[in-house]
């Protein structure tokens, strides 16, 4: 088991994780630490804040609030589909394989990839929707 960390505004918050987990959340991690790079260096905003000191803008709680729904999202998704169509849901969302090169990486077909990819993203809705 590996320990992870939510950073939240009033203090961290470890949880115990399995190593395939740990896997998912550092790529998440990955792909949001790039994303706001990006981010940051075309829209960098700044204000005064009370106290006279220069400030960013809540871009961090913006970002731990992705991490938590993305979490929420990977715990709902390994609870309502199958290990295939889990490990199709991660490559593709997660990982950015195309249905193409996780077909080739694994021996299944292109067309085999696609409906695992659109039953477990329509499972994960149907089981979103009757959550909410």
């Amino acid at each position: 088991m590996n320990t992870y960390t939510y950073e939240f505004a009033t203090g961290n918050k470890e949880i115990e994780i399995s190593e395939e987990w740990m896997k998912v959340l550092e790529d998440l991690d990955r792909v949001e630490y790039n994303n706001d790079q990006t981010e940051t260096r075309r829209h960098t905003s700044y204000s005064n804040g009370d106290d006279g000191e220069w400030m960013t803008s809540k871009e961090d709680e913006t970002s731990l609030m992705d991490k938590i729904e993305a979490g929420r999202l990977m715990k709902t998704a390994k609870e309502c589909l199958s290990e295939r169509q889990f490990e199709v849901f991660i490559a593709i969302a997660a990982k950015d394989h195309t249905f193409s090169s996780y077909a080739k990486e694994t021996g299944m077909t292109k067309q085999f990839v696609r409906k695992l990819y659109i039953k477990a993203v329509s499972n994960l809705k149907r089981k979103t929707k009757t959550e909410n």
